[in-house]
């Protein structure tokens, strides 16, 4: 390591020109559209899991509602087995719905700046980065991939 990044760390490449210059407009339309296609799978995967929620919550109600009075002095929250182990899967559901809001919270900011041209997108954010090298795995050939026939890549040989 020279003296001369001593007190630095490891740089992004593209320390010096961060803002939207080094994306070409096609590159920001293929990220802005596929942050779009995440946005809607974690936007359906969010819709589902909460009416699964839902339904274990009715089932732990209806578990709960045939069975009698507990004998001991300090009863636990829910008497049935069945319904504790309702319990753990509607706690197993609400992490996953914490998560895909997180996701969506993450999603939202980078879509809004990779959709409009905005001068505010900071193509080396870690962020921004992370959603590109997935957006790459998606779309390996993204440089070459061609304007005027969807789905055809540009043959670079």
């Amino acid at each position: 390591m020279s003296r001369h990044t001593r007190g630095r760390g490891h740089r992004s490449p593209h320390y010096h020109e961060p803002r939207p210059y080094h994306w070409s407009p096609r590159e920001r339309q293929i990220f802005a559209q596929w942050i779009c296609e995440r946005q809607m799978d974690n936007e359906t995967q969010l819709i589902r899991l909460q009416q699964q929620q839902s339904r274990v919550v009715v089932q732990i109600l209806d578990a709960e509602r045939d069975e009698t009075p507990h004998g001991s002095q300090n009863p636990p929250l829910l008497r049935s087995r069945r319904a504790r182990n309702l319990l753990r899967r509607w706690d197993e559901l609400d992490r996953q719905i914490r998560c895909a809001r997180h996701i969506e919270s993450l999603l939202a900011p980078i879509f809004f700046l990779a959709a409009t041209n905005d001068e505010e997108f900071v193509s080396n954010d870690p962020m921004t980065l992370f959603f590109w090298g997935q957006c790459q795995k998606n779309y390996p050939n993204i440089a070459g991939i061609n304007l005027d026939v969807p789905h055809k890549e540009v043959n670079n040989r």
